[in-house]
């Protein structure tokens, strides 16, 4: 007979309620705060024990990544930014790339612009938090391949038609 792997049942019930019992420990800590601090149902739940046991402060990835790159820096004295994404939709308001570059361009007083594959309906929030407009690359009735196997020349011919607008 093998070495058995993994806990027996006894073991698994053991665990469980030490589970339970650190859960509770990790609420009592926060006093109900955990619905209204942003970010705490994140990073696969381990912002809450971090939050209660070490009051850490919850930045979202986005934030950390564009204030190592010092976008700020990069685009001050800009005059537009354009960023982009697959499908521009109602998530990505919800701290996507686009509404993190949306967000910085308003503080800096600079208009951006979205070009993305598609563009659907819901994304009202990112016109409040700072994009100024929105353009699809795909502007066909053609199929999802055939979309994928030209989205270069579509790109292209999108990102012309911007800057031939801008450069006016």
């Amino acid at each position: 007979m093998g070495h058995r792997r993994g806990a027996d049942p006894e073991i698994i019930d053991h665990l469980d309620r030490g589970l339970a019992h650190f859960s509770q420990m990790i609420e009592g800590l926060v006093q109900g705060e955990r619905q209204s601090i942003k970010g705490m149902e994140a990073a696969g739940g381990i912002s809450l024990p971090l939050y209660a046991l070490e009051g850490t402060v919850l930045r979202g990835g986005l934030d950390i990544i564009l204030d190592v790159l010092d976008f700020d820096g990069c685009i001050a004295g800009s005059q537009y930014i354009i960023t982009g994404e697959g499908r521009t939709d109602v998530q990505s308001a919800m701290g996507k790339v686009v509404s993190g570059v949306a967000k910085r361009g308003k503080a800096q007083g600079i208009p951006v612009i979205a070009l993305s594959g598609a563009v659907e309906p819901g994304i009202e929030a990112l016109y409040e938090i700072g994009l100024t407009a929105a353009f699809a690359t795909c502007t066909n009735t053609q199929g999802l391949e055939w979309q994928m196997t030209h989205a270069g020349d579509n790109l292209r011919r999108a990102a012309r038609n911007i800057l031939a607008l801008i450069m006016m």
